[in-house]
Parts: structure tokens; sequence; C-alpha cells
């Protein structure tokens, strides 16, 4: 008598899920029942039974819960495996989830991580009771560490939406200040200063927000051609008054045929994260060099050059990691929060790549990105 498969239910009302979900476990050694419906799946259980249930959380009618809920009263459901698919991200569905014994996979689905998940769920059926503590204890470990990950990202965006209003306020109230002709030169700096660090606040909270979209999967850049040199003259005009302040000049070389196809405003809170990096480091009365070249006609490069106390070896491979490095001595500088994983993450997301370049007079930042329209002309700088 041949052994019947492993039956998986499978709840959601698109069509075009259950189809991605069928197609990514159509290799497992499973019979799969999809349903359009909590109802469709209660009943579909109370037919056949189940190993495993994958169980939408916002469906109409009866939704993830409620279907689960159900389940859980019939004969054998109370302690079948299940996981819910759900693009909710937030704590509250996560303590949901983990309240009836669940699992949780956040949409968009994983491929190999939705297989994967089924297939420990349909294996457990054959462990010892050891064996399933010591998975459970497992499973308890990670549904911490998501939890974790929920709150981190609830906390950013609670940040971001507390913080950027205000610094959009205090950026339009200095602009006012500087449009009154009345106003006299320290008054007038002092409102530029202002206006140049509300900017800051801004970029730091949408630096924020895209790392948190990146760990999501959820950033997004809109593509149009953008000159580097247009990028690097407002950023320079940014930073003018933090330059002067610290005595650094801004020396700007940009080829004009260095155009990228990218989003602009990241690609200027890239080059801004740079920039800021390398007056921090800079000493007085000495110049950063803001060089951008396109040295073989496919992409563009461009180098922010300080005169600073450098970059050890030793920080080089995690210098772009999350606040850090940190270095113990202080002879060479140390690792500023967000600004260069935000770097990294933006310019990879545009497909180039961002690296330290070894330089014994200081730290070389160079970020290299395809260009908008590759040719073979020579680079032509001015």
């Amino acid at each position: 008598m041949e052994e019947r498969l492993p039956r998986v239910i499978c709840a959601d009302d698109h069509e075009d899920n259950r189809t991605l979900i069928a197609e990514t476990l159509a290799g497992e050694a499973i019979e799969l029942v999809s349903c359009a419906s909590g109802d469709a799946a209660i009943e579909a259980f109370r037919e056949g039974g189940a190993r495993c249930l994958l169980l939408d959380v916002r469906m109409p009618g009866r939704d993830g819960f409620a279907t689960l809920e159900a389940i859980r009263a019939l004969p054998g459901g109370a302690e079948v495996p299940t996981l819910f698919l759900t693009a909710l991200r937030d704590v509250d569905t996560f303590d949901r989830a983990r309240e009836l014994g669940a699992e949780f996979v956040a949409k968009p689905i994983r491929a190999d991580e939705l297989a994967g998940r089924v297939r420990t769920l349909l294996q457990l059926a054959g462990y010892s009771m050891e064996l399933r503590a010591h998975h459970a204890e497992l499973a308890r470990q990670r549904d911490e560490l998501v939890r974790m990950q929920l709150l981190r990202e609830l906390m950013s965006a609670f940040l971001v939406h507390d913080l950027k209003s205000p610094a959009a306020a205090i950026q339009l109230h200095a602009e006012l200040l500087l449009r009154d002709p009345s106003l006299s030169a320290d008054a007038r700096d002092s409102a530029a200063a202002i206006r140049a660090l509300a900017q800051r606040t801004t970029t730091l909270t949408c630096n924020i927000l895209d790392l948190t979209k990146a760990d999501e999967g959820q950033l997004r850049i809109e593509r149009r051609d953008v000159a580097w040199r247009d990028v690097v003259r407002d950023v320079a005009s940014t930073l003018a008054l933090s330059a002067r302040e610290r005595e650094v000049t801004l020396s700007i070389e940009v080829a004009r045929d260095a155009i990228v196809s990218g989003d602009a405003d990241m690609l200027r809170r890239v080059l801004e994260n740079l920039v800021e990096n390398a007056l921090r480091h800079a000493p007085p009365r000495s110049s950063i060099q803001i060089l951008g070249t396109v040295p073989d006609g496919s992409c563009a490069e461009l180098r922010v050059r300080d005169r600073g106390p450098g970059i050890s070896p030793s920080l080089r491979p995690q210098l772009f990691e999350r606040f850090g490095p940190r270095e113990p001595t202080g002879g060479s500088r140390r690792g500023h929060g967000l600004g260069l994983p935000f770097c990294r993450v933006a310019v990879e997301l545009h497909g180039g790549s961002i690296d330290v370049e070894p330089d014994d007079r200081g730290a070389c930042f160079v970020v290299r990105l395809p260009l908008a329209r590759p040719t073979l002309a020579r680079q032509n700088v001015s």
C-alpha cells in the first residue's frame, strides 16, 4: 500500500500568492491543498486533516487567526504546526501568532525560507520528545530575535516621524530669516548654521528610514539621469558654512560626462555623508578634494579625499558596518554611526561599489557607479 504524502493546507485569498506558494513547494514530497478563504481551510481540515497549515493573516471574512482558532478546536487540530504568512511587520501580529502556538513568516516570501520552514515542521512529528523540546527552544530564541527586530523597526519609524517634521519646520524658518535683507551678518551666519543643522537632522532621519527599509527588502530608487557635477555643487553649497568654520577648503573637479542613472536625492545624501565625514577629520587650513572622473567609459568614479589622520588597515574591513568600528586609541578616526553604512547600502542598490583607497596623507573614499549612457569617450575633467 502506497504511503500517503503529508497533507499541507494553504489558505490565502489572493490567487497569485497561492500560485507562488504552490510553485515554491512543488519539489517537496507533500500534498498541497490550496484554499481561497479561512472557511475553506477549516472545511478541508475537517475532511482530511493536515500535517501543516500555511495561513495568510489578512483574509476577508474569517482571518488567519480566527481560522487557526477554529481548527485548533477540531479533532487533531490542537497541535498541528502552523505558519502565518503576512506582510504585516508589527509586534502585535507577531505576538498574536505566538499566542496561538504558530510561527511567523513575513512577506514578500523567500522561496528557500518557506520550503525550509515547511520541511522542518513536517519532520517534527517523527522527532523524539527531547528533540522536539530542543526545537521549541531554538524556535523561542529565533522568535525573540524576530520580535526585537520588529521593535527596532517600530522605534525607527517613530524616530523618523517625530524628527522629520520639526526639522523641516526649523529649516523653513531659517530660510525665511535668510530672506530678510535687514538681517545682520552675524545673524545671517547663525540662520545659515540653523538651516544646515536642520538639513543634517533630516539627512540622518532619512538614513535611518532607508536602512530600515533595506533590512525589509523594501528600499527602492527612482532612476533618472544624475550629473555628479550638479550633486557635488549642491552638497558643497550646503556644507560651505561648515567648511569655513573649520577653515577647510572644498576643492571640486568633476567631469562633465560623469552622468549616472539613479536617485538624485539618495546620491546627494551619499556625497553629503562622505563630505561631512571628511570635514570632521580634516585639519584646519587643509583641503578636501572632490574628484569625479570617467576612467573607462563604463563607470563614473567619485573620490572624496581629506588630509586627516587616515584610516588604519585594521578598521577598513568593518568601516561600513553599523555603529562601528571603534578603536581605543586616538591616533585614527572612528566609525560614526549610520552615515557610512547608509552609503554602502545606497551605492550597492544603484549597482555600484564604495571603498577606501590606501592613502599616506589622509583618507580617500571612492564611489563607483555605472554610467547612464556608457561611452568610449575619454574623460573630460574641468
